[in-house]
């Protein structure tokens, strides 16, 4: 992948614990005309699992996934295990798999190497990574998702430093931050010397309030793609955007739909699978978030409701 190619909207994409439950041609025709990449993570989608690891039913389910997607852009791919073996153990297995299709020259292979790793020798980690394979890595600076393996003394965050050490890797191409923006100014400082470095923002909410990187990972796109890639089209999510009406109408959609889907994202983003003809299987929901979303969903452009 030659350059910076991954920036603007990538799309967190919904995977239900049935794959077969989403009628994959219409869901993602529905969101490849706006989404300029794909994250493909099972393990954020299983409200019981806690972490990034992967188990052995998601690599069945990303190989069959995979090969549904465009080919035509950068495709972030997890491979994190419970150890650096069984990190590797999945790296080889998927590259083997995809390495023969249409989408393996856009694979990014994505890990979040303090889920089983501490900060020390992660430049060598990724060394030892980069050398199964020809495809470039992205990192997931994730605390929340890391926290539950490690003990209260141990960091939840790449520390400054090491970034900038594994930065200096070609291989190492972008990295998803999640938390502070002070933090996330403090990276941007780590990779400057490189160019083509992507530093993309995982936190939905912090992006519109600060788009001080190159893209933002969203989840809430697999329902709002067309607002979040007309807000991007803008190259700027400033209050002296053209058409003031336009731009507070879509920023106001994105903050309700971030507003609506905690406690449980998973199933209220499955509830509007649901409701707009992709999801054949209804999750379980409160009276009152299934109210909230309806509403929501009643007030979506109608770019965004493709019931087949």
């Amino acid at each position: 992948m030659a350059g910076c190619q991954i920036r603007g909207l990538l799309c967190r994409l919904f995977i239900p614990k049935d794959w077969e439950a989403i009628r994959w041609r219409a869901f993602l025709g529905s969101l490849a005309p706006y989404a300029d990449g794909f994250v493909i993570d099972p393990p954020f989608w299983d409200p019981v699992r806690c972490g990034p690891c992967l188990q052995p039913l998601d690599l069945e389910v990303m190989e069959k996934i995979l090969g549904l997607l465009p080919a035509d852009r950068p495709l972030l791919v997890r491979i994190t295990g419970k150890d650096r073996q069984e990190t590797a153990s999945h790296l080889q297995r998927l590259d083997q798999k995809l390495k023969s299709t249409d989408q393996y020259d856009q694979v990014v292979w994505l890990d979040t190497p303090l889920a089983y790793h501490s900060n020390r020798g992660l430049p060598d980690v990724l060394h030892q990574l980069a050398s199964l394979t020809r495809r470039p890595f992205a990192l997931e600076n994730d605390p929340d998702r890391v926290r539950p393996f490690k003990t209260w003394t141990s960091h939840v965050n790449l520390r400054t430093s090491v970034l900038k050490q594994l930065a200096e890797n070609p291989r190492l191409i972008a990295l998803i931050q999640h938390g502070s923006l002070r933090r996330s100014l403090n990276y941007a400082k780590a990779v400057v010397r490189r160019r083509d470095f992507c530093l993309l923002d995982g936190d939905e909410a912090g992006f519109l309030d600060y788009p001080s990187t190159t893209g933002v990972v969203s989840a809430s796109s697999n329902v709002t793609a067309p607002v979040w890639a007309a807000l991007l089209e803008r190259k700027s999510l400033s209050a002296r955007a053209e058409n003031m009406d336009t731009y507070m109408e879509a920023m106001g959609i994105l903050q309700e739909c971030l507003r609506i889907l905690p406690p449980h994202p998973t199933d209220t983003l499955a509830g509007m699978l649901h409701a707009m003809g992709y999801l054949t299987a209804a999750p379980v929901l409160s009276e009152e978030a299934r109210s909230r979303l309806h509403r929501f969903l009643d007030h979506l452009p109608n770019a965004c409701i493709h019931n087949c």
